[in-house]
Parts: structure tokens; C-alpha cells; sequence
């Protein structure tokens, strides 16, 4: 399988992986009749998109961590300032997905591209591809996926807000540049702004 053909399967797969995840997060929001609203979908991927998931945040589960990070300043003050304010940006838990607590929800909807990055994730080695151009090639993939699914109205349902954060994030918070720029190509100006500022402000 050459490298063009593996690009086009994975792209398919993870199409295929987040739509069954919004379906399945649809669902969950509708049967327990919830009236939160999700402000943030991004995908999740281990460093060097060696594996996929997603993390989303909810404007209520955003409320309860926003209050556990003040009470936790509050009891740090070496977290301080001058006294005059937290070396944490206030929209750092908003925009920063290993903060929210919906991560890897529906894992096993990426099954499938998991397995098959699992199986053939060499053959970029093989082709002495580096992984400055695995990333581009990854970013390509996210890109059109996060396209594909605007285009698709998948986040139409009631349980979204209309305008969200989207884009690429990463557990351990490394390729800034990576997921800064693909932020700007799918979010919003607004969304795109908050999130550059907290992103560069580590």
C-alpha cells in the first residue's frame, strides 16, 4: 500500500470514526434529556497521531471545573503573581482539552483506524518520510475531516452550540505550531483567537 492510498483510508476511517462518535454522543445527550450544550469537539490523538480519539467540553462541566481551578489557586497562592493575578489564563481550562472531562469518550468508535495506524504506521518510516511530513500529512487529513463534517451538518444537533471549538489537541501538549495552525483553518476567528493566546501563553 503506497502512502497516497493509506492517506485516503484513513481519512475515510476517521470520517467514519467521528461520525459514529457524534452519533453515539447525540444519543447519550438525548436519553438523558440534558439541556448542556457542547462548546468544544477536538480530536485526540497520542503524540505523532500514532493513535486517535476525542475529547469534548460542556458549558456545565465547564462551570464545575472553572470552580475546583479557582478553589485550587486559592489555596496556592505560590500560583500567584504579585498577588495581582494566576500564572493560569482564565480561559485555560475552556480551551485546554486535558482539563475537560469528557476524553476518549466512545473510544471504541476509532477501533478500526487504531488498529490499521497500528498495522501500517511503519510504512512512513519506510518511505523515509520525516515526521515534520507525517505531521503535514496528518494535518491534511484533520483538516478535510473537520471540513467533511461542517459540510455534513454534523453538528446540527441540539445538544451543540452554533459556533464551536474545534480542531487538533494532544495529551502531552507538544506541536503547538501543529494544532495552531489547523485551528485557524477550521475554527471560527473568535474560537481561533482564544485559543492562540492560551496555546502561547505556556
Amino acid at each position: 500500500m503506497n502512502i497516497l492510498n493509506i492517506k485516503n483510508e484513513l481519512s475515510e476511517q476517521l470520517l467514519a470514526a467521528c461520525q459514529q462518535s457524534l452519533q453515539k454522543i447525540v444519543e447519550d445527550f438525548t436519553s438523558s434529556l440534558s439541556k448542556d450544550r457542547i462548546y468544544a469537539f477536538v480530536l485526540y490523538p497520542s503524540s505523532g497521531f500514532v493513535d486517535f480519539g476525542l475529547a469534548y467540553s460542556t458549558r456545565e462541566s465547564l462551570a464545575k471545573i472553572n470552580e475546583k481551578m479557582s478553589s485550587f489557586i486559592k489555596d496556592n497562592s505560590d500560583l500567584l503573581i504579585d498577588n495581582k493575578g494566576s500564572i493560569i489564563p482564565d480561559d485555560y481550562c475552556e480551551l485546554t482539552a486535558c482539563e475537560w472531562d469528557y476524553i476518549w469518550p466512545h473510544f471504541e468508535c476509532f477501533e478500526n483506524i487504531n488498529d490499521f495506524l497500528d498495522e501500517n504506521f511503519d510504512l512512513f518510516y519506510e518511505a523515509e518520510m520525516e515526521p515534520d511530513e507525517i505531521n503535514l500529512l496528518f494535518k491534511g487529513i484533520v483538516i478535510n475531516v473537520f471540513f467533511e463534517l461542517l459540510k455534513r451538518k454534523s453538528f446540527d444537533a441540539h445538544c451543540f452550540e452554533n459556533d464551536l471549538l474545534l480542531g487538533v489537541q494532544f495529551p502531552d501538549g507538544n506541536n503547538t505550531d501543529l494544532i495552531k495552525s489547523i485551528s485557524k483553518e477550521v475554527n471560527s476567528e473568535y474560537w481561533h483567537q482564544k485559543f492562540i493566546k492560551v496555546v502561547e501563553s505556556d
